[in-house]
């Protein structure tokens, strides 16, 4: 848990803004995708928490032909197939 926190503290909310809780939550919850969804782990081969489970998510973009893919409002950018 200490771990998480510490990454969702030093990854993410130090990045941001947040008015009001439901607006934090709201951005927890882009992040939550991100994480799970799209943020390669080293712990897991290279896999995504979610590949892991398999669940396949994404597909490897090609070198020659890519595009970034924005996740929680620009603050991280993927490379993605075009």
């Amino acid at each position: 848990m200490e771990r998480l926190i510490g990454t969702i503290l030093s990854k993410f909310l130090d990045y941001i803004f947040f008015w009001n809780a439901g607006y934090l939550e709201r951005k927890l919850v882009t992040f939550k995708d991100y994480y799970k969804r799209s943020r390669s782990h080293a712990s897991l081969d290279g896999n995504t928490p979610a590949e892991f489970s398999g669940n396949r998510v994404t597909q490897p973009a090609p070198l020659h032909n890519y595009a970034w893919q924005k996740h929680c409002g620009g603050l991280f950018q993927l490379p993605v197939a075009a």
